[in-house]
Order: C-alpha cells, then structure tokens, then sequence
C-alpha cells in the first residue's frame, strides 16, 4: 500500500448521477460526478485531459434533491487516468451539514 492510501482518512461518500462543473488555471469543463462527500468530491474525464495532481481548482455543483448550490475551491488529491478525486477547501458549516445529510442519507463508507 502507498503512502498515499494509508493516509487517506474513512469518511461517508455517496454514488452520484449528477455533472459538475470543474475550472482551473488552463481550462474548463464540465465532469460527471462518481461520488460525493463532505470533504471532497470524484469526478470523470471524458479524456486524459484536466488539471494536474496537486492542482488548485474551482467546484460548482447542485446537491441532488436540494436547493443548494455548491461553489468552492479545493485541490486535485488524486488522479488515476481519466479519474480525479478534489479535496474541497473547508465549506460553510451549513453547507457541509446539507452535504453530509445527503451522504448519509444515500453513501457508503469508505
């Protein structure tokens, strides 16, 4: 195991069937989203293409069957071929409570 794997911590995550919107330094694009979690997000390539591991970028996203609107910074984490996994910037309390409701309400552990 790498020392990138055992320093991942367990959290809460939920498969998602939503697209989210991804911007960086040299680009834009807009991704599907794998699973969501209050602390971070994966999303899907369509290429090779996207910002680089350790990368800061820009989130948006709708949490699905809310009203809430997601707009935050974070960092590429990980990125294995055409998947990326975004740490996000530390959010509002009250937006990482409705991220966590929805979670828990529909994720996994992992």
């Amino acid at each position: 195991m790498e020392d990138s794997d055992q320093e991942r911590r367990i959290q809460m995550r939920t498969p998602t069937k939503f697209y989210a919107s991804l911007s960086w330094k040299d680009g834009y694009a807009t991704l599907e989203a794998i699973d969501l979690g209050s602390g971070g997000i994966r999303v899907k390539l369509p290429n090779g293409s996207g910002p680089l591991l350790s990368q800061e970028v820009e989130v948006e996203f709708e949490i699905p069957d809310k009203d809430s609107s997601v707009m935050t910074k974070g960092v590429v984490v990980h990125r294995e071929e055409n998947v990326l996994g975004i740490s996000f910037d530390p959010l509002p309390d009250d937006l990482c409570a409705e991220i966590s409701q929805f979670v828990d309400e529909n994720g996994w552990l992992f």
